[in-house]
């Protein structure tokens, strides 16, 4: 099934889709900025997008988080120092593009702004807040 774009306030936005990139553009735009191919066709819901390039750590803190809210993700790496990613298909030094459905990408977008949000710690919505707990009880001197 063709997506034909997201819905922008009231008006559907059509998107197009470079499957080479696997980035999203508005319809006007004729040519990935990444790879320069023409883009061709709107995306579908199934195809996997670019939700964001960041350190390796990052990515793997977000799709922790994704994980966790059901959003289905892939967390690929991408320059650094692969030496060691060779073996252990991880490298914390190197940077990472992390992948979406377009049909999760709203909600992965809300899921990473919970996550990186400074004023909540990155907390995502519902968690509970540790400050929020109430310390234990502890006796007086007066009560012994």
């Amino acid at each position: 099934m063709c997506y034909d774009g997201i819905i922008s306030g009231k008006k559907v936005v059509k998107m197009k889709y470079c499957p080479d990139c696997q980035r999203i553009y508005e319809d006007e735009v004729q040519r990935c900025s990444e790879c320069r191919a023409l883009l061709g066709r709107n995306v579908r819901e199934d195809d996997p997008v670019l939700l964001l390039s960041a350190s390796m750590l990052e990515c793997e803190r977000i799709r922790g988080a994704l994980a966790d809210e059901g959003i289905p993700c892939e967390v690929r790496p991408w320059g650094g120092d692969f030496s060691a990613g060779v073996v252990t298909g991880y490298s914390p030094q190197g940077s990472a593009e992390l992948f979406v459905p377009f049909a999760a990408l709203e909600r992965a977008r809300a899921v990473q702004s919970a996550v990186t949000a400074p004023e909540n710690g990155g907390q995502l919505p519902g968690e509970p807040d540790e400050s929020d707990e109430t310390p234990p009880e502890t006796a007086s001197e007066g009560d012994a």
